[in-house]
């Protein structure tokens, strides 16, 4: 029996990853160079790259059609602040401070 069978890591290599994207290691490699590629970390003088993190990354760039040029960036959830209603500071006759 092998050793992978008893634990299964969440962290994958370099190549593993690029397996696991259905990329060459070496375009993973110049992605993360760019800072576009998906979230890695450093074990010691290894590049990991963790399951969850492979998955978000790829959902990131999902599209319903091929005219996306960019994939749409998620909505960051509206905090209360957000939703409060404006501050009465300047009433409609007041003119707002020049800057």
């Amino acid at each position: 029996m092998g050793n992978t069978s008893m634990c299964q890591s969440p962290f994958l290599n370099l190549s593993e990853a690029a397996a696991f994207l259905r990329l060459y290691p070496r375009t993973l490699d110049n992605m993360r160079q760019r800072g576009t590629g998906p979230l890695y970390s450093k074990h010691g003088s290894r590049i990991v790259y963790h399951r969850d993190d492979l998955v978000a990354w790829s959902n990131e760039r999902r599209r319903r059609t091929t005219t996306e040029k960019e994939p749409r960036p998620m909505a960051a959830p509206k905090s209360l602040a957000d939703t409060k209603a404006p501050s009465d500071e300047f009433s409609t006759d007041d003119e707002a401070p020049d800057t």
